[in-house]
């Protein structure tokens, strides 16, 4: 793929008259404006908010995991629903396949989420850089399948990765706005990933959900966590992040937080 430089010359945003919905009191919504120009004549040019992941990207990772003869062993791939669009929401099942159901059983479960805002295409590659190692050859992912099922869903909102939301879906709600009472109808990938998490919780103890996201303002990688109040368990949701840091220096585990403010609680946080 070939990238323009950057030729914008003049950038400048400030508040217009609409007025926002979303919030009380006397808020009004920003404009962006700058100047561009073209290189070429009668050129077809795209503006990208960031670099661009795209269902169609994801259509062809998922196919090259499919025609990988080793990968399909123990990558398997369904359909979870589709969404208000008609397009699939797809489902990832990895684990080495376990020879005795009592072996099985004693798998717990990993979820892993991304790109419920459409916008965050970075989700996306880091979703993408995930399903490359948990599907990969090395040692640390064998273990790692050894030992646990994980269920991986890409893109939750394919329609606003398609018609280019930033943060809505096809019917302009946000869908990570929605996770404390999803309706089947209007927010059927939502309503399906806690379906699915239900189940698997009759079955095995799922010991981590991770929603992928990114940040319009925050740097680095981090975290935010859920906020247990129960004594005993406190901390709990402090040990995965403080791993992650102690791993890598591109984690920052100064910049996580584990206090949940009103407005997050209809979020994947504390569903």
């Amino acid at each position: 793929k070939q990238w323009y430089q950057r030729r914008v010359a003049i950038t400048a945003g400030y508040k217009n008259n609409i007025r926002r919905k979303d919030c009380k009191g006397e808020r009004y919504q920003y404009s962006l404006t700058w100047q561009f120009q073209f290189p070429y004549n009668g050129d077809v040019c795209y503006f990208s908010h960031c670099y661009p992941y795209s269902y169609t990207d994801l259509q062809k990772d998922l196919l090259e995991i499919a025609n990988d003869a080793v990968k399909s062993q123990y990558v398997k791939q369904r359909i979870l629903c589709h969404s208000l669009g008609g397009n699939m929401v797809h489902l990832l099942t990895v684990t080495t396949p376990s020879t005795h159901l009592t072996e099985a059983k004693q798998k717990r479960a990993v979820v892993v989420t991304a790109r419920v805002h459409p916008g965050e295409t970075n989700s996306s590659y880091m979703m993408r850089g995930f399903i490359n190692f948990i599907t990969g050859s090395s040692p640390d992912a064998k273990v790692l399948r050894d030992n646990f099922v994980f269920k991986i869903v890409p893109m939750l909102n394919p329609d606003g990765v398609i018609v280019g939301n930033y943060r809505s879906s096809l019917a302009a709600r946000d869908l990570n706005r929605n996770y404390k009472n999803p309706i089947k109808d209007a927010y059927p990938s939502i309503w399906s990933v806690k379906a699915m998490i239900r189940r698997m919780l009759t079955e095995r103890e799922v010991v981590l959900y991770c929603d992928l996201h990114g940040h319009s303002r925050k740097m680095n990688v981090f975290m935010y966590g859920c906020e247990n109040k129960e004594p005993s368990l406190r901390l709990q949701e402090r040990v995965f992040p403080n791993m992650m840091s102690r791993n890598t220096s591109k984690f920052k585990y100064s910049s996580c937080r584990f206090k949940v403010k009103k407005k997050k609680v209809p979020t994947a946080t504390l569903r």
